[in-house]
């Protein structure tokens, strides 16, 4: 098939068009669990960015499309296929990206970078090369031994039982398959469009690796400024990522317009206190006691986030560890550690 029509010849003198933003947006992803939520919260610091909660639409539209392709291989073919070209519903999936995401966009007019948050988009960045030429993509990996503990405990809970793997193998090969499918795209989008950052790294130096990310994005930020965002996370003073669409209406009829995600999980019986997860063995491959105190808006809610380290040792990690599991670190290990 063709690939998307490109946009890199639009016009920098052009009026400004808020369509410009959704068709250029920066795409965090990365596996579940990876502080994905967090590095969005500190880019959402900066005036000039804009984001709202996860929208999995490059999932739909590749399941969309995947359909497509299977139905117009039949004996007797079916399907839109049958009817248009896959550019054309390219085309259409553009627009309706852009609609779809425009109440989020109206909600900073002044904004000139769309941070656009799924992780699962890290198995669909071929799509996103095609549908949004212009994004550029920060794919942040943690530790798998961590992934795999915050994922297996994320199960256990009513808000994580539908969508986490409850074993360490499963959770373990959800991080390879994240991992594997985002690394393998970055070739053909290319180094001025797909950064891979280490979130042990951004834990350990928040202000210079956010600084980075947003230099990469476009947006030069003085060390001051992206100091005082972090700050300001810490004192749960962040960005707040706030419900729209249907659910905003549904909080509007509550008499809850307009609250903040995090705000309406931390209602939830299942976010208790916080606890003191200790330090972890250096030879398991995973930061040491490096560990910040990251007091969020959230408060003990954090803990379920995947942005503190993981407690391996709940799990016996490191007494035991799985042979998927001693795979995806030795993968780590040969693949990013010199980076």
């Amino acid at each position: 098939m063709d690939p998307a029509p490109s946009t890199d010849d639009a016009n920098s003198d052009d009026p400004f068009d808020p369509s410009d933003v959704a068709v250029s947006p920066l795409l965090i992803v990365g596996a579940p669990r990876s502080g994905t939520t967090w590095l969005q919260r500190l880019l959402l610091g900066h005036p000039a960015c804009v984001g709202g909660q996860e929208s999995h639409l490059l999932v739909l539209f590749d399941a969309m499309l995947t359909e497509a392709r299977r139905k117009a291989e039949f004996d007797r073919p079916h399907g839109p296929l049958t009817m248009t070209t896959e550019t054309a519903m390219l085309d259409s999936l553009r627009r309706m990206w852009c609609e779809i995401l425009a109440p989020t966009l109206e909600s900073r007019p002044e904004a000139t970078l769309l941070v656009e948050k799924t992780p699962d988009h890290a198995l669909h960045l071929e799509l996103a090369d095609r549908l949004l030429p212009r994004c550029r993509v920060i794919h942040l990996v943690r530790h798998p031994a961590d992934v795999a503990a915050s994922l297996v405990r994320a199960s256990k809970t009513p808000w994580g039982r539908d969508w986490a793997p409850g074993s360490v193998d499963a959770a373990t090969r959800r991080w390879v398959e994240c991992v594997e499918a985002a690394e393998s795209v970055a070739p053909r989008i290319g180094a001025s469009r797909f950064m891979t950052m280490r979130y042990e790294d951004l834990r350990s130096e928040p202000a210079r690796r956010l600084g980075e990310a947003l230099e990469f994005a476009g947006l030069p930020t003085p060390g001051t400024d992206c100091a005082r965002i972090i700050s300001a996370e810490d004192a749960g003073r962040g960005a707040a990522i706030t419900l729209r669409g249907e659910l905003g209406v549904a909080a509007a009829s509550t008499g809850s317009s307009g609250i903040d995600w995090r705000t309406w999980i931390s209602r939830l019986p299942i976010v208790g206190s916080r606890r003191d997860w200790g330090s972890i063995s250096p030879n398991s491959g995973g930061s040491t006691d490096r560990r910040r105190r990251h007091r969020g808006s959230a408060g003990g809610l954090l803990e379920l986030e995947g942005d503190e380290t993981a407690d391996r040792r709940v799990l016996d990690l490191e007494a035991e560890p799985s042979k998927v599991l001693a795979s995806a670190i030795r993968r780590l290990h040969g693949d990013f550690e010199s980076r």
